[in-house]
């Protein structure tokens, strides 16, 4: 009888004992748990952080990688817009060029100085028809966009990027205006310069795939 006492509560012992060691493993297990999730939160918060502070570099670099204008370049540009009612943009394009080799900045600059007579600025996005490049591109995306902004700048936003950007992007640009077919003030412009577009796409096309037949190449030997 003694022994199996002693039996008995050798085993109710190992039991109390078992449930202790259970405990502190969920304990242990419970903490290590809350450590992990309190390293992944922070880590998670880290990344956060550092994707926004990429953004912030992506948008901001550019611009403070850019060289300041040069304020002579930009007010002797300005002042050939302002006297330009009756000069051919060809013109413009040649005067302003000797001014300075990198014009879309000053052009962009004048553009969106708000104090200006619209025609000035109308004649600066008009001038960026001329340069097929990524920021005029962009820049043009913008000012269609921009609802608020005077009629005749959006208009000729279309003209200058449909002239531009068609060339080297179509299916940009017919994407881009397609999804502002409707809109009130835009409509003619974009269905009239997309038409331009495509048909001096297809004229260059099919210049490029010309190939003469024999009598032509005849005659042009003669």
């Amino acid at each position: 009888m003694k022994m199996n006492h002693e039996m008995t509560q050798l085993k109710k012992y190992l039991g109390l004992q078992k449930q202790v060691f259970l405990k502190q493993q969920n304990v242990s297990s419970h903490s290590h748990k809350r450590e992990l999730d309190l390293s992944m939160e922070k880590k998670g918060k880290g990344i956060i952080f550092l994707f926004g502070l990429l953004a912030m570099i992506s948008v901001y670099l550019p611009s403070l990688n850019a060289a300041p204008l040069d304020s002579n370049k930009l007010d002797s540009i300005r002042t050939m817009l302002l006297q330009s009612r009756e000069v051919e943009l060809e013109s413009l394009k040649t005067s302003i060029e000797k001014i300075t080799n990198d014009p879309i900045p000053y052009l962009i600059a004048i553009a969106d100085q708000t104090d200006l007579r619209v025609y000035v600025r109308t004649k600066a996005v008009a001038l960026l028809s001329n340069y097929n490049d990524p920021s005029v591109t962009s820049y043009l995306e913008t000012k269609i966009e921009d609802t608020h902004l005077h009629e005749s700048i959006r208009k000729f936003s279309v003209k200058s990027y449909t002239e531009s950007s068609y060339k080297k992007s179509p299916e940009r640009v017919e994407e881009f205006l397609s999804q502002r077919a409707n809109d009130s003030v835009l409509r003619k412009s974009i269905q009239s310069n997309l038409k331009t577009a495509r048909e001096n796409f297809n004229q260059a096309d099919k210049k490029k795939n010309f190939k003469p037949n024999h009598s032509e190449q005849e005659f042009r030997k003669k």
